[in-house]
């Protein structure tokens, strides 16, 4: 079963499920495990299951958010690989969450018997994601500052995100990965 503390939880079963399948899921942006529990508890007789625990999140709110995907994928996939066991392993993500399975994936030693399944995202192999500490009004294609949208990740929380210079100020949706 998957457990490398403080990266990966995994939800109790009230019994051993029986196939040999892991479901690891990666929360959207803003979200932890708690969000993925009653899915896991659905999921209990045909899976393990455990959720990536985000720092600045839950019972990790005391910690520093992530600020770089890169980083918080390379920290993830070092956690994972020791622990991931033998059985074929499906990462889930929703939103952000898909971003991050699937560089996960790609920071995988050994990709074997992986699955990623990625939900409210762009195909996450079609797109670049910045570091998310790019500084405020410095970056010209960050548009922060200038009038202009800044960049979006293409997530469900951005479609419709935009503006023009000439508009009215929009409140931009924080939960957006690089907004």
């Amino acid at each position: 079963m998957l457990d490398a503390e403080p990266w990966i939880r995994p939800f109790p079963a009230a019994a051993i499920p029986t196939t040999p399948w892991t479901v690891l899921f990666f929360p959207h942006s803003g979200g932890s495990t708690g969000s993925y529990q009653e899915l896991a508890a659905r999921l209990a007789d045909t899976a393990r299951t455990a959720c990536v625990q985000y720092p600045g999140r839950a019972e990790r709110r005391y910690e520093p958010p992530f600020t770089d995907v890169h980083v918080l994928a390379g920290q993830v996939a070092e956690a994972l690989a020791p622990a991931r066991g033998d059985g074929p392993l499906v990462l889930f993500g929703h939103s952000l969450g898909a971003a991050v399975a699937y560089e996960v994936v790609r920071r995988m030693p050994d990709r074997r018997r992986l699955v990623l399944v990625a939900s409210g995202h762009p195909a996450p192999s079609r797109i670049t994601l910045p570091a998310l500490d790019d500084p405020v009004g410095e970056d010209s294609t960050s548009g922060q500052g200038s009038g202009t949208p800044p960049r979006h990740c293409g997530c469900t929380s951005c479609q419709g995100a935009t503006s023009s210079p000439t508009s009215a100020p929009r409140t931009w949706r924080t939960s957006c990965a690089v907004s």
